[in-house]
């Protein structure tokens, strides 16, 4: 081949990997250039759908501690600042165990000649105390008294969470039917939407069950050098505070008499705060099946 020609096709030889260069380059460019268009089209799309999985993880992850802070936060909106540390060993007539007392189970009458045990009371704060129907005015008193610390713990805690049991220390003698007469005249007031009586005479064998409890957790209290609350007859007039494990939590001497209710209220509110603190899960009072009105 003479040099003229190997010159010329050096030439054509070069000018294909020019063009060959150039598309290249143009599909290159055009590679980026669509590159560049889905970037604009589903950049913010997938930035939002990583956001959005990202906020589902962490409410999920939150959901929890966000239900026990509203229930906390509900209870200590209503709870005086300088209540903030009361507890009822710092009430008059007041004292709580170091470990609450577990009630047994056990199988009441109410008023209404329904049962009522310890399946009833879990879920839910609950106040008792005990009397007799033949002291008509003592008994009546208590109820007075009693209902006005479930109206404002009501209050303070912005819930309805409170039952409150009237327990005879008589059970021989007070049939459901005195108890019904008894607690006739704060049906009205008492009734929840739906949820039957809030306030509840209990009569029958099985309160000596209850009773027992109570001396235990006299003997408790006693033990760590704290007074007791409650004796035979119950003089004194004492309130029991259980909590929605059916555990004996605190007692207020005397509050059944309408002494220190305001202090009494809000030693029970703060209970209700730690005890939601403490329980996260907890936040409503659970479902009854049966509540009858």
């Amino acid at each position: 081949m003479s040099s003229a020609a190997r010159s010329e096709t050096w030439t054509e030889t070069q000018a294909v990997s020019s063009s060959r260069r150039a598309f290249s380059t143009s599909l290159g460019g055009a590679s980026e250039a669509a590159q560049s268009l889905n970037m604009q089209k589903w950049g913010a799309p997938i930035a939002a759908a990583a956001a959005l999985g990202a906020g589902i993880y962490y409410a999920t992850s939150r959901s929890t501690v966000v239900k026990a802070d509203e229930s906390a936060s509900a209870v200590k909106k209503f709870v005086p600042e300088n209540a903030a540390q009361l507890n009822p060993n710092d009430v008059k007539g007041g004292t709580a165990p170091e470990q609450p007392v577990q009630l047994p189970p056990f199988t009441t009458t109410d008023q209404t000649g329904q049962e009522f045990g310890l399946e009833q009371l879990q879920g839910e704060f609950a106040m008792l105390v005990f009397g007799v129907t033949r002291n008509f005015e003592d008994a009546k008193s208590r109820l007075d008294n009693l209902s006005e610390i479930v109206r404002q713990a009501d209050r303070k805690s912005n819930m309805q969470y409170m039952r409150a049991l009237f327990v005879s220390e008589e059970p021989q003698q007070d049939a459901p039917e005195k108890m019904s007469g008894l607690l006739q005249d704060f049906k009205a007031k008492s009734e929840r939407r739906s949820h039957g009586p809030r306030i509840l005479g209990l009569t029958g064998p099985d309160v000596t069950k209850v009773r027992e409890m109570v001396n235990k957790f006299n003997e408790q209290v006693s033990k760590e050098g704290k007074t007791e609350v409650v004796h035979a007859g119950d003089p004194d007039g004492t309130l029991f505070l259980i909590n929605p494990d059916g555990q004996l939590v605190a007692g207020f001497k005397y509050a059944a008499h309408g002494v220190d209710t305001k202090e009494v209220t809000n030693a029970i509110a703060q209970e209700i705060l730690s005890y939601t603190h403490s329980h996260p899960q907890w936040h409503a009072p659970k479902k009854v099946g049966r509540r009858h009105a």
